[in-house]
């Protein structure tokens, strides 16, 4: 450590304007390599591929737990990471939604 000012070194205007220069392309090129891509949602079809019982108790589980509203026309464009998350432990809470249609989904959702 210098403790007192003779010891600094003085640099010209050029030599700080490279040192500029140079730490403006270094965060530059740090904040390029940071954008982080979003993939487009892969969307399937599953509206016929589902029985009315089983949408009505995805419906109560979307609005239960992911606090969103599904309706029956949204089968048609479903996102395969929402369905791919989705959390049989609690699913099979609901009633009526046994370990066949619990299966049956399962088996649906990874054909995709």
């Amino acid at each position: 450590m210098y403790n007192n000012l003779e010891h600094h070194i003085m640099i010209t205007s050029q030599q700080f304007d490279n040192a500029l220069k140079t730490i403006s392309d270094y965060k530059s090129q740090l904040e390029k390599g940071l954008i982080v891509s979003v993939p487009k949602p892969v969307l399937i079809d599953i509206q016929n591929k589902i029985s009315k019982h089983t949408f009505f108790t995805l419906q109560h589980y979307f609005e239960d737990h992911l606090k969103q509203k599904l309706e029956w026309n949204d089968l048609n464009s479903m996102d395969i990471e929402i369905l791919l998350n989705i959390d049989f432990m609690k699913l099979g809470r609901y009633r009526g939604f046994g370990k066949m249609a619990e299966n049956r989904l399962m088996d649906m959702i990874n054909t995709f």
